[in-house]
């Protein structure tokens, strides 16, 4: 009976241990196919990497070698078909590149004067201009930091939400009419910056140095700026604040809406009074207020600096308002003459004019 047991129990054994091995060598066969499977799909993304970094490499080399002829093709300052062109170009390429070459790109424009505030195509020589922009370049997420020098730089009705400029120097710069949500722009100098029509909600401004900078119909919601910063601020007109309130408007006009009297200007004949917070004049009573535009001057991104003037007339017919413009000897440049049939608002170049002369002249 024993040796029967043992005459089934080995050949049971053996067909145990066969099936085992064929279980390991199956399972490792598994595992050399899910390891081959890993490596090879490793190999593709490598492969696939290797082939995007290749290709943003020669888009890049490209674009510089197109922008190499737009530059050199011209021996004097660049026009209007260079800008153009170099917009074209540059749309086209950073919708192809990564977030690195991207950032390379805006730094070889910088590099070259062609997005500098001061001496590029982009510049606006006075407001009849058309604008000029890079309207249509999306920036996201691309990183300008770590102690970057880009004072003056323009980048105009850009698309930057999320991007980083960080600790970086940023003086002069320009980016009116730009999405910039959520930017970074913690620790950088935005001394004489220019804000127009820019949105700027959830902008970290934490740390950064704001003097004289121009912030203008732009929504600055939810972001991180301080009272002190914004007090730092050249012009905050008709601006969100992070609390969802409007900003005043810094003029350069003293006392313009009559709340303070006659304080700030200058009566020179007949008697001018103050009702309901209008001025009101007799026959041939006038006054005057000078303003020195040097302060908004030095934060000016064109070549021809813009002021603007508004008034509403109270049914006073008789009135004339008259802007003398003096440049900065003090010598009379220009005379202005203003009536209500003409105008309620305006907008002018100040040209090489320093002082302005607003008189109200009732006749």
């Amino acid at each position: 009976m024993q040796e029967m047991f043992f005459t089934f129990l080995i050949p049971a054994m053996i067909s145990i241990l066969a099936v085992i091995l064929q279980k390991n060598e199956m399972d490792l066969t598994g595992e050399n196919r899910q390891n081959d499977f890993l490596i090879a799909q490793l190999q593709r993304e490598s492969d696939e990497e290797q082939t995007q970094a290749l290709g943003n490499e020669t888009v890049f080399s490209n674009y510089i070698k197109n922008m190499a002829d737009v530059i050199l093709s011209s021996s004097t300052r660049m026009g209007n078909q260079h800008y153009i062109v170099t917009r074209a170009l540059t749309i086209t390429v950073l919708r192809q590149l990564d977030l690195e070459k991207k950032k390379l790109v805006i730094l070889f424009l910088y590099d070259s004067w062609i997005i500098h505030r001061g001496g590029n195509i982009f510049l606006v020589n006075s407001p009849a201009d058309p604008p000029k922009h890079l309207k249509g370049a999306i920036l996201n997420n691309v990183n300008f930091s770590n102690d970057l020098e880009l004072p003056g730089i323009v980048l105009r009705s850009v698309t930057l939400i999320n991007a980083s400029f960080s600790n970086s120097d940023l003086q002069d710069s320009d980016f009116s009419n730009s999405i910039l949500i959520g930017v970074n722009f913690a620790g950088s100098k935005l001394d004489g910056a220019r804000f127009f029509d820019t949105k700027l909600q959830r902008t970290n401004f934490h740390g950064a140095s704001l003097q004289n900078a121009q912030f203008i119909r732009s929504n600055l919601t939810q972001s991180t700026i301080t009272d002190d910063q914004l007090a730092q601020a050249l012009s905050l007109f008709n601006t969100i604040l992070p609390n969802g309130t409007y900003a005043r408007n810094k003029t350069f006009l003293i006392n313009g809406d009559a709340k303070q009297g006659t304080n700030g200007w200058n009566i020179t004949s007949g008697i001018i009074k103050v009702k309901d917070c209008y001025f009101t004049g007799n026959n041939n009573s006038t006054m005057f207020q000078r303003i020195n535009t040097t302060e908004a001057r030095l934060c000016g991104s064109y070549e021809v600096f813009r002021y603007c003037l508004s008034f509403f007339f109270h049914g006073q017919h008789n009135l004339i308002i008259q802007i003398v413009f003096f440049d900065s000897n003090q010598v009379i440049r220009g005379v202005e003459n203003w009536v209500k049939s003409e105008f309620t608002y305006l907008s002018r170049s100040l040209g090489s004019f320093f002082f302005l002369n607003i008189f109200f002249l009732f006749q």
